[in-house]
């Protein structure tokens, strides 16, 4: 359970000897958002949404199985305060750093929970309603003030011209460190719409994310009976299909310089991938007349989440999958506060990396994949009175 963690917290992070390593956490979520942006929309909308609550399209399935974690209604005591509550950074933001701290979290990159399924909404409009809103909140009322939160602002990718307004008007603000895709939607993004967008990223040194979701409310994952089923295949399939969509539709060769993270993508599934992209691209590399090396070439310049970490039967398989994908692709990710989580242990804790592995995939390949300044970062107050180093997180 999350609690118990967070009871246990001080004693797994000197046991993995993380009070002297800085970590960055490249993929955390707080829960709710949407019915809190009304303030930074259009009368129309805000009016939509404070007569009719939060219109997302709604998560299905149990992620409180086993009580692995626990969320308190707002109404009780101890529960997660709203965040329209005036205060700067939002309570809940606060307590979630808060939290992130206790666990041995240096450092965040935010994305609310609830904004995960909306391109799926039938309204189009919704979502750039809400996407415009919430780049506003974000930048005005959080990562001004909270120095330890980062976060990819949302793209509302049903919208190209949109998006490329987004990238323009808030892709230098503090704080802003890219902007994400959720990969649980249905435009070709490798069609010429999208180039803008694109090549604005990559002229500003922005990072573009991909970022699926379990869901079964729409074919084929509606075909399973149970949400186990459905949460296990949907997010690397998602993130498959975009991902050869960008490799074979020539994004990647097109813009050299343009940093790709997919978040949950599914470490396991890799190198199948490659090996089976290249394999059919070798036999008909005219349908792919853009490519001048092989997709899995393109596929290890990518960068990778790998929560929740998969464990095959045998050790050196896991070993194969990390040498498949690039240790230095890899990012740590907590995926903090879902039921399926990792803690920063779950890679200390693996035998075959070593130190210098562990210090890239804390924090080294994230620097890169999000153009971070390392001397600009420092330990966290709590990890120093630990006994870390009170300079920057090196071990």
């Amino acid at each position: 359970m999350i609690r118990d963690q967070l009871r246990n917290a001080e004693t797994e992070v000197l046991r993995n000897s993380l009070d002297r390593v800085l970590v960055i956490d490249a993929d955390v979520h707080h829960l709710d958002v949407i019915p809190h942006l009304t303030p930074y929309m259009d009368p129309l909308w805000r009016h939509a949404i404070e007569s009719a609550g939060d219109p997302g399209v709604k998560y299905i399935g149990d992620r409180s199985l086993a009580w692995r974690i626990q969320r308190i209604s707002k109404q009780k005591p101890g529960g997660w305060p709203p965040l329209s509550q005036g205060s700067r950074p939002p309570v809940q933001i606060a307590r979630l750093v808060s939290e992130l701290t206790r666990i041995g979290v240096d450092y965040s990159i935010l994305f609310p929970n609830d904004m995960l399924t909306l391109a799926l909404h039938p309204q189009g409009e919704l979502e750039v309603a809400v996407a415009k809103a919430y780049a506003r909140w974000a930048t005005e009322e959080v990562l001004p003030y909270e120095p330890r939160i980062w976060s990819m602002l949302y793209l509302p990718f049903s919208d190209p011209k949109t998006s490329l307004q987004l990238v323009e008007e808030f892709g230098s603000k503090p704080g802003v460190v890219g902007f994400l895709v959720t990969g649980n939607r249905n435009e070709r993004i490798h069609h010429n719409e999208w180039m803008p967008v694109f090549a604005a990223l990559e002229e500003r040194n922005l990072t573009l994310g991909f970022h699926a979701v379990g869901y079964w409310g729409i074919r084929p994952f509606n075909m399973f009976d149970t949400f186990l089923t459905a949460h296990s295949l949907s997010f690397p399939i998602y993130n498959a299909i975009h991902l050869f969509n960008l490799v074979l539709g020539g994004v990647a060769e097109r813009f050299p310089d343009l940093r790709i993270v997919f978040f949950e993508a599914g470490a396991a599934i890799m190198p199948l991938l490659m090996a089976r992209l290249d394999t059919a691209f070798m036999m008909r590399p005219s349908e792919a007349p853009l490519l001048k090396k092989k997709p899995s070439e393109y596929m290890k310049e990518f960068f990778y989440t790998i929560q929740p970490i998969e464990h095959p039967d045998k050790l050196g398989q896991m070993q194969a999958i990390f040498d498949a994908i690039g240790r230095k692709q890899i990012l740590f990710a907590t995926d903090y506060p879902h039921w399926d989580c990792d803690m920063p242990g779950a890679i200390s804790e693996l035998g075959f990396l070593s130190q210098s592995d562990q210090e890239g995939i804390f924090h080294g390949n994230a620097i890169r994949a999000f153009d971070l300044d390392l001397e600009d970062l420092t330990l966290t107050d709590w990890k120093k009175s630990l006994g870390g180093d009170a300079g920057r997180g090196k071990t």
